[in-house]
């Protein structure tokens, strides 16, 4: 591997090192959402699932 292609493997490592820490937050998030009311009233919608639920509750807001 050529210098810059070190360098860009380099770059987009701690890009993904980041972008799965920022994944971890969102998931840490909606294990919180969870376990809220709203959470259990979305869920309880077939086919949907907790990631779903999530992004439903993000843009309806809340109570």
């Amino acid at each position: 591997m050529s210098e810059n292609d070190i360098c860009v493997h380099k770059h987009l490592t701690k890009t993904i090192e980041h972008l799965n820490g920022q994944i971890r937050q969102v998931e840490a998030r909606i294990e919180v959402l969870a376990n809220q009311r709203d959470m259990e009233i979305v869920l309880s919608i077939p086919i949907v699932g907790k990631r779903s639920a999530a992004a439903i509750l993000v843009e309806v807001g809340e109570r």
